[in-house]
């Protein structure tokens, strides 16, 4: 079973609710939080996932324009995804 949310908590700023659950072994298979913050011309993602396949964080400030989206500044910790 999965489930997720997104709503705005203002003009700029929304957040993504993730959680799926294994209904046969009745365990949490992953869950996630993403916050989003438009900065006019930039752009600051933040996503979290405490448990699963891929826990840690991946946060991002960069451009939005897709010719110029490879200027951004990046840090993540995660373990066994691969980008």
């Amino acid at each position: 079973m999965a489930a997720n949310t997104q709503f705005s908590i203002t003009n700029r700023w929304t957040m993504q609710f993730d959680y799926n659950f294994d209904l046969d072994e009745k365990v949490v298979t992953n869950a996630g939080v993403s916050i989003t913050r438009d900065l006019h011309c930039w752009e600051a993602n933040l996503l979290w996932s405490p448990l699963g396949y891929r826990p840690g964080y991946y946060f991002r400030v960069g451009l939005k324009s897709p010719q110029l989206r490879d200027v951004q500044v990046k840090r993540d910790r995660q373990r066994g995804f691969a980008r």
